[in-house]
């Protein structure tokens, strides 16, 4: 399979997965976007043994990479990307605050 053959699959699952409602209602993007943001978070933290700031720096990373490739590969819009970002980003992010609010509290 050569490279722009798998571009074109790689593309119209993306469509695909876009463009499907569960139950008519949730896009089965942002919840997969959630989900796997979330899988990949408690990886890198738990499998690479990381604190969670740096999981979370390296989860961003990926996240921010991803958005910028998606964008050329194809034919997203900035508001899907900022869309996809936050879904991704949501998990990480309120973990991380929880995590920064246990740990100020302990020293109060």
């Amino acid at each position: 399979m050569s490279l722009q053959e798998i571009g074109k699959q790689y593309s119209l699952t993306m469509q695909y997965i876009s463009t499907t409602k569960l139950f008519n209602v949730v896009p089965l993007d942002i919840l997969l976007h959630i989900t796997i943001g979330y899988i990949v978070y408690i990886g890198i933290k738990n499998i690479l043994k990381l604190n969670y700031t740096i999981s979370y720096i390296v989860i961003l990373a990926l996240e921010i990479l991803k958005e910028f490739i998606d964008s050329f590969s194809m034919t997203n819009t900035l508001e899907e990307n900022i869309k996809d970002f936050i879904a991704t980003m949501l998990i990480p992010t309120t973990l991380l605050l929880i995590k920064r609010k246990k740990n100020k509290n302990k020293l109060n």
